[in-house]
């Protein structure tokens, strides 16, 4: 496992609470699996609260998030979806610019703005 960081996270005032969990996992399949097998163990601390995972597993969770080159790691995107369906969240497709390759363009145009 790369990096993991969960919180607690209350709202005393309004009387809510959730747990939040960040991942950072890593980019071999063998090498995630123990960032999966700690979100599984952590079901049974957490139980019926709200919890959101966000991060970057570096595997894909839908296949049409692809852009370019082979499709995904159909064994990784399983391993993930067991994951999901063990720890009893959803997985929310993703929305909004796909980023691959934009920072370096932004990098080259700050460059020669400088």
């Amino acid at each position: 496992m790369k990096k993991m960081i969960i919180y607690f996270l209350e709202n005393q005032m309004m009387r809510k609470s959730f747990y939040a969990s960040f991942v950072y996992a890593h980019n071999e399949m063998e090498d995630r699996r123990p960032s999966w097998h700690r979100l599984c163990s952590l079901k049974s601390v957490i139980l019926n609260e709200p919890w959101v995972i966000l991060g970057d597993f570096n595997v894909l969770g839908f296949q049409n998030e692809k852009v370019g080159g082979d499709g995904g790691d159909m064994k990784s995107m399983q391993e993930l979806e067991d994951c999901i369906q063990t720890v009893d969240v959803e997985n929310l497709p993703f929305k909004g610019v796909h980023t691959h390759g934009v920072m370096k363009e932004i990098e080259v145009l700050e460059y020669y703005v400088n």
